[in-house]
């Protein structure tokens, strides 16, 4: 079942927490450089007197049932964790310089309904309009102004991105605070979490917290650039033995070998990093003996000893991709007595030694050689 996630990237000065009726027709919204996203997927976010607007009828496309209550004057706004999310057209995201008028604004009688909450609406364009706050009682809603990121997240969520584009000292502070919203303590009921572009001083402090989520089975880092960060910081994935799946994509690593330290990781994908040369990855990924799925994209300029992976006997599943020449080799036979799936892209040449694998299904090879 879907959980609501909302994440507001707040990108200007000034957000407040209430909500002014507009009683003056000729007032303005405008745009804003603000990101909204709810689920994921992106809505486009409008300013009214310094806070964040949406149009209502679009929440349909984002998990919301909304429904007319005539004897009441008034929409119901629901949310549906069944609801699929359905990005709005790309023409609703076409950029606007800041402070360029979108409309003007007219006041009205009409509320929403909001889990129980009634939330005056405002008219622009004939769109009603409410504002970002109104979704509370969903969550906790954390604002901070230019240089911070905002969250909406439920306590009870099973999957939790977290997303920003400035991760700062204030942001840091807040999580900090063992009471507060965004505190690991609370959010240990976590079993998958996404790290998305987060900078040095931001991924650090998170990964010392991750410790907490006792339940962690997936972890996925996109865009964490370890040589902005202390050296070792991965190696605290290590607090949590719980995890399972691994994901690296374009990510600088400082050192593979912290991941030989979980006892339970079955599945590990590395896409990676475009400048990143890893001569000794397969050596040291085929040290970790409880894998069963195993990807990696990007491998450049080496020569793979498929031998190797003798060393994996649960492994199921090997997905290779070279974005340079490839020598494969092996020492002596290899056997793979569950592998279902091999897949080898990129290499120039092949072995011709012996090759066990009773139970395979799926054999992808594609060489750019002569020799196969």
């Amino acid at each position: 079942m879907k959980k609501l996630v909302i994440v507001l990237l707040l990108l200007m000065i000034g957000v407040n927490a209430g909500f002014v009726q507009a009683e003056d027709a000729s007032q303005r919204m405008t745009y804003t450089d603000m990101k909204g996203y709810i689920n994921g997927a992106q809505i486009p976010v409008y300013q009214y007197h310094d806070k964040p607007m949406l149009t209502l009828y679009q929440l349909n496309y984002y998990g919301f049932d909304i429904t007319w209550e005539g004897p009441t004057g008034s929409f119901m706004v629901q949310y549906n964790p069944d609801k699929p999310v359905k990005t709005i057209p790309s023409l609703s995201h076409t950029p606007h310089k800041k402070g360029k008028q979108y409309g003007h604004v007219a006041a009205c009688d009409i509320s929403a309904s909001i889990n129980g909450h009634e939330v005056p609406l405002i008219v622009v364009k004939g769109n009603h309009m409410l504002p970002l706050d109104a979704l509370k009682p969903y969550g906790p809603v954390v604002t901070y102004t230019e240089e911070h990121a905002s969250y909406f997240i439920s306590y009870d969520a099973k999957d939790v991105m977290i997303r920003h584009d400035q991760f700062r000292n204030q942001l840091l502070s807040e999580l900090k605070k063992t009471e507060g919203p965004l505190s690991m303590k609370e959010l240990d009921t976590i079993e998958a979490l996404t790290f998305s572009n987060f900078d040095g001083m931001g991924f650090q402090h998170m990964s010392e917290d991750i410790g907490l989520l006792r339940n962690l089975k997936s972890v996925t880092f996109n865009g964490i650039k370890q040589h902005t960060i202390n050296p070792g910081s991965f190696s605290i994935l290590t607090a949590c033995p719980s995890i399972e799946s691994v994901s690296l994509d374009n990510c600088i690593v400082d050192d593979y070998r912290h991941f030989k330290a979980l006892p339970n990781l079955k599945d590990l994908a590395i896409n990676l990093y475009m400048e990143q040369d890893e001569p000794q990855l397969f050596s040291i990924i085929s040290d970790i003996p409880t894998l069963e799925n195993l990807r990696v994209t990007g491998a450049r300029n080496q020569t793979l000893d498929m031998s190797l992976f003798n060393k994996l006997p649960l492994l199921k599943t090997l997905t290779i991709h070279f974005i340079n020449d490839c020598e494969l080799t092996q020492i002596g036979e290899t056997h793979y007595p569950e592998l279902k799936s091999l897949n080898l892209y990129g290499c120039s040449t092949s072995s011709k030694e012996p090759f066990h694998a009773p139970k395979i299904e799926t054999l992808n090879l594609d060489f750019n050689g002569e020799s196969e």
